[in-house]
């Protein structure tokens, strides 16, 4: 997110966002990409530009790694199958002479366990990108920015990190 900063300033600067470009989440484990299969004809130094509708995942916005948010359903049937596996693991003989004197703690999901699971991330985008140059337009729609921001679902916060654009 550096590159992306005003020397000096400490705001991001804007610049044009090209095939390529570098995104983050904030629930995702790794930078992703953001692509576009078909240039819609506009380039930067030969390289496709994008523009705010260029928001569909896997098509543009490749994924994240794994997704942290515990809103995300994968990440709540992660907690539930380390609870499944736990409760129909096969007992050992000190796990059987243990449950003769001990209570059995009740095993369940909680949101403490949900905090701790990942899954892998499978972003669900139903808007485009926030922000985009409102008086350039690429093949009818706005150019991308730099500063443009996009939602997943189940919480994250999209960024771009670079622009893509070569330095």
């Amino acid at each position: 997110m550096e590159e992306a900063m005003v020397e000096g300033g400490g705001t991001p600067a804007e610049t044009y966002v090209v095939h390529g470009a570098q995104i983050y989440c904030t629930c995702g484990s790794r930078l992703s990409r953001l692509v576009v299969p078909l240039s819609h004809g506009t380039f930067i130094h030969d390289i496709p530009q994008l523009r705010i509708s260029d928001s569909v995942p896997i098509k543009n916005v490749q994924v994240f790694g794994v997704c942290n948010n515990p809103n995300n359903p994968a990440v709540k049937a992660a907690a539930q199958n380390i609870v499944n596996n736990i409760q129909n693991r096969k007992k050992g003989f000190m796990d059987r002479v243990l449950d003769l004197f001990t209570k059995k703690p009740k095993l369940e999901v909680n949101d403490d366990l949900v905090k701790k699971c990942v899954a892998l991330c499978t972003p669900i985008i139903t808007i485009q990108w926030i922000g985009g140059k409102d008086d350039v337009k690429i093949d009818g729609e706005k150019a991308l920015l730099s500063t443009c921001k996009l939602s997943c679902i189940y919480g994250g916060e999209i960024q771009i990190a670079c622009d893509g654009q070569r330095k």
